[in-house]
């Protein structure tokens, strides 16, 4: 990337990760909030973003000059070669799960990967119009033509062509999705290309060298700033989720809501990154975090091969990269700015959900512990929690139903506490389950549970009541509807400060 743009985002980051109390940074934040919510928005459903679009205007409309203006491609079509190793240390200072610009700039892997893929495909039209342009003035005159596929340097060309044909057809969602070692292997016939444009033309190293250092610094931004050796142990849970707990071998920096990892499991696939959601709450006071847990659902090749072969018995060795993405949602910010809180969540959505679930459940515990009564009374704005989980089978709901009862009990325990709503949805049919379910929950809340029974089962989950343990309180039984989908428009009302959070 151009280096005044990288200069510009850098300074946009560093405005962006100032504390909240910055009246420039908090004018900026909304302005920028309220640009990237009309960018985000998808015509028609299933089409790509507005603001992907753009991206692609902004692309074409920077090659497009150079490639066309003040030159006849039919006579002379080495601009469009230039103009593809041009495009090369780009492509490469873009590459890979985390890159030197996403941590200088805060670009997320996502944004990243897709000014990825629009520079190889920019490369390859590139590509294929110096090639295509020049064969057809070639083939004007047969015997020219011929003499000319003798020559060493026309060959190195078409070779290198056909290398870039090969990782471009391995780069395609099915190759991506279904066999990703075959994506990767594909990957590395790049350094062949190289390696063949090279000889084709003695211009070209200048490119592939300011390339090859973006790349080296990648490498250097990924391994040496935020990657971590762990070791990780596993607890199979029905329905295709395990759940990781992984002991960093040294101390990660705090994490936020709704961050994530990239996790390498080197016994499943040494060339596989794949980001999954921090669920477990950050330390109170700590500065620094030993052991984080993520919740990975079997979706992909990689994840059900996790869930199919991996010994709940054993540890094994793992690779942790991140935290990565956004820091603003603070759960003390939650609940002082907004009178209700919306989180809904659809199946594998849960691990954000829980996790915001349990931030501000620690944050109102903690603060209810070290204040006195008259201090508490009252101080929270938020007044009501909704917390909606869609899923299709019924199992899927034990990944955390057991929690989620002790969370609601532990919210009905303090009177100091917003009120908790939680609503379950199953959209399978299957009556039989259902059945099941409802005698289990009515097992459940038929017998009375005193107050240092349900405490010891809360404690475990590092909540604690240490209020109101001279009382009986019922289990709380979580509403749980069968057979109809989650509606928007029924969760969702229309308060001015309301704080809604879906995934």
């Amino acid at each position: 990337m151009n280096p005044s743009v990288i200069c510009f985002l850098t300074l946009r980051y560093l405005l962006v990760q100032q504390k909240p109390s910055s009246r420039v940074s908090s004018t900026y934040k909304r302005l920028e909030t309220l640009v990237v919510n009309k960018f985000s928005y998808t015509p028609f459903g299933a089409c790509p973003p507005v603001g992907a679009f753009l991206v692609v205007c902004a692309l074409t409309s920077a090659i497009l000059p150079l490639l066309l203006l003040n030159v006849d491609l039919k006579l002379n079509s080495n601009r469009a070669g230039f103009l593809s190793l041009a495009i090369v240390p780009f492509l490469l200072s873009s590459t890979g799960k985390n890159s030197a610009v996403s941590f200088l700039t805060g670009i997320s892997t996502v944004r990243m990967n897709f000014l990825h893929r629009m520079l190889g495909l920019a490369l390859i039209v590139c590509a294929t119009v110096h090639m295509a342009f020049m064969l057809q003035a070639w083939a004007k005159f047969p015997s020219f033509m011929r003499s000319q596929l003798q020559v060493t340097k026309v060959q190195y060309g078409l070779a290198g062509y056909g290398l870039l044909c090969v990782v471009i057809l391995g780069s395609f969602l099915p190759i991506r999705k279904y066999c990703y070692e075959l994506f990767v292997g594909t990957h590395l016939l790049g350094i062949a290309f190289i390696g063949v444009i090279a000889m084709h033309t003695p211009y070209a190293m200048r490119y592939f060298v300011a390339g090859l250092v973006c790349y080296a610094l990648n490498l250097v931004a990924v391994w040496g700033v935020k990657t971590y050796m762990a070791q990780a142990y596993f607890d199979i849970l029905p329905e295709g989720c395990t759940k990781i707990s992984i002991r960093l071998a040294s101390p990660m920096k705090t994490h936020a809501i709704g961050q994530h990892v990239n996790l390498c499991i080197p016994a499943i696939s040494i060339f596989q990154w794949h980001p999954f959601t921090i669920t477990s709450v950050q330390q109170q006071n700590a500065k620094h975090q030993n052991s984080i847990e993520i919740c990975v659902i079997a979706r992909g090749n990689f994840t059900r091969a996790l869930y199919n072969n991996i010994d709940a018995s054993k540890g094994l060795p793992v690779f942790v990269s991140g935290p990565f993405g956004s820091t603003n949602i603070k759960s003390m910010d939650v609940l002082t700015n907004s009178t209700s809180v919306v989180i809904a969540n659809g199946g594998a959505g849960i691990t954000f959900g829980i996790r915001l679930l349990r931030e501000l459940c620690d944050t109102l515990v903690t603060f209810d512990d070290n204040c006195e009564e008259k201090d508490t009374l009252n101080h929270w704005k938020t007044k009501d929690i909704y917390f909606y989980w869609s899923v299709h089978r019924l199992n899927e709901l034990e990944w955390f139903r057991d929690e989620l009862e002790h969370l609601n009990y532990l919210f009905k325990s303090h009177f100091r506490f917003p009120n908790l709503h939680i609503k379950l949805h199953v959209t399978s049919k299957d009556g039989a389950a259902a059945d099941i379910y409802a005698r289990h929950n009515l097992e459940d809340t038929s017998t009375a549970h005193s107050s240092s029974d349900i405490d010891e089962c809360v404690d475990g989950q590092d909540f604690v009541d240490t209020k109101r343990n001279n009382q009986y309180l019922e289990k709380k039984t979580v509403e749980v509807t069968q057979g109809e989908r989650l509606d928007p428009k029924y969760i969702l009302s229309l308060q001015t400060d309301i704080s809604a959070y879906g995934t």
